[in-house]
């Protein structure tokens, strides 16, 4: 029995979008390309999720992607990742670096990693760089990914090791905080993949640079601290370094196919039915019981259960019926409800 506060997702939500908040301008301003070039810790730790990928292919799924960084890198390598985090004020922001650096960006999707928004074996892999250790639940997290990936589909995980003393420290104090903290023994990770139905592929220890960029917000008692655990790590990894894990849902390997449209491959999160993009309001489910129009902000949808505007039943069906495809010339006089949809 834990004495540690416990936090829920909606909590962590709030941390992260204010924590976000006020670096935003530090994010804004860092383009993530010369990042890398110039910080060899951050790069380091890029390169571990670019190795555990294929040839660019299928739908790549970053869990807890945050500002993306990481993720901006590789769409311009050409893989096609689509970016997912509680927090869609970060979304927001790595959409709004894109812009400013004239460059492709990955796909968004603001949701709870709990309840993922995504159809059945909709995935090719799927990546948790740094954040399975902030979800509530993770092994509902991680039924959800088996859900979404398809057979031969891979996971990608880069996470604190839970024996290490200095990061037991740390999480005591984030808890405190207000935010979601946890480490990973190497046996637990083994019986949490087996128990969802997934197959442990490696696991290895990682030790990497603090990054420079990090860095440079700290104080300087912080600093020296960091430095002194990075030599500690390098001296043994097998206590204080981080755990890298490749996992693999059982059966063929995928047929690569690009996603041709992110309303393609969403469901509700709620009901899991399907959705109806309503153009400037949102997505609608297309559930009569639970009738829910999530939002659509700047551009992100965002398809989390409490931002769902709940609709009367009249409403929802006037929206049904002047945006569904039965609407359209030609379509005779079908129900929507009884159509087979293949975007929404």
């Amino acid at each position: 029995m834990t004495l540690l506060p416990r936090v829920s997702a909606t909590e962590e939500r709030q941390f992260q979008s204010k924590s976000i908040s006020q670096q935003r301008e530090r994010y804004l301003s860092t383009d993530v390309l010369q990042k890398l070039q110039m910080d060899t810790g951050y790069a380091e730790k890029v390169r571990q999720v670019e190795r555990a990928l294929d040839s660019p292919g299928g739908l790549i799924v970053d869990i807890g992607s945050n500002t993306c960084g990481e993720s901006e890198y590789l769409t311009t390598r050409g893989y096609p990742i689509l970016c997912t985090d509680i927090n869609e004020v970060a979304l927001q922001l790595s959409q709004e670096r894109c812009r400013k650096y004239k460059r492709k960006s990955p796909s968004y999707l603001a949701c709870d990693a709990h309840h993922l928004p995504l159809k059945n074996e909709s995935a090719q892999f799927v990546i948790f760089n740094e954040s399975l250790h902030h979800m509530e639940d993770t092994m509902r997290v991680l039924h959800e990914v088996e859900r979404v990936l398809a057979p031969g589909g891979r996971i990608f995980l880069y996470e604190p090791y839970a024996y290490n003393p200095y990061r037991r420290l740390s999480e005591i104090r984030d808890r405190f905080l207000g935010t979601i903290e946890r480490s990973f023994g190497v046996s637990q990770l083994r019986r949490l993949f087996r128990d969802v139905g997934l197959s442990v592929v490696s696991i290895d220890r990682h030790t990497c640079a603090p990054s420079q960029w990090k860095k440079d917000a700290m104080g300087e008692t912080h600093r020296v601290l960091k430095q002194l655990y990075y030599s500690a790590a390098k001296a043994l990894p097998s206590i204080f370094g981080n755990l890298v894990v490749l996992a693999e849902k059982p059966g063929r390997t995928p047929t690569t196919h690009r996603v041709t449209s992110l309303e393609s491959i969403t469901r509700c999160p709620v009901t899991g039915s399907h959705l109806l993009k309503i153009e400037e309001k949102g997505y609608l489910s297309l559930d009569r019981d639970f009738r829910g129009l999530f939002p659509i902000r700047q551009g992100i949808p965002v398809l989390i259960r409490e931002e769902a505007l709940l609709l009367d039943k009249i409403v929802w069906q006037a929206l049904v019926d002047s945006n569904s495809p039965a609407a359209e010339p030609g379509n005779g006089n079908k129900s929507p409800l009884h159509l087979r949809v293949p975007v929404y």
